[in-house]
């Protein structure tokens, strides 16, 4: 038995912006139906506003008749509220969350937690 996964999910892509997030987004979305997006921005992207104003640049860097489904994340810092991560939780908002948090470093940002489930 054989299958084809036609249109798969990158789990893990880092994106910038300007020339470049201009350059991958397009080629991403050719190979890929949604990505998990990890920002590599200065500002890291902490807030779901942030992510939410992030996620317009993409979808505007796309082909006209692309599907691509960003699935944001945000970068947990000492300072993330309580309030900020259940606005991001909110059904209304396709954010990426893994069940399990996993430590990592935000761009300039220092020592975090990047929280992100596929829901």
């Amino acid at each position: 038995m054989n299958f084809t996964l036609t249109l798969p999910d990158d789990w893990h892509l880092h994106l910038r912006d300007g020339d470049l997030l201009q350059a991958v987004v397009p080629h991403s979305a050719t190979h890929f139906g949604r990505a998990i997006i990890m920002p590599n921005l200065k500002p890291p992207v902490t807030t779901t506003v942030a992510a939410l104003n992030y996620r317009e640049l993409i979808l505007k860097a796309l082909p006209s008749n692309s599907k691509f489904n960003p699935l944001m994340t945000l970068c947990l810092t000492d300072t993330t509220s309580a309030d900020e991560i259940k606005l991001a939780s909110s059904p209304r908002f396709e954010f990426a969350r893994f069940t399990l948090p996993v430590l990592s470093v935000c761009v300039m940002a220092g020592p975090s937690i990047q929280l992100t489930v596929i829901g």
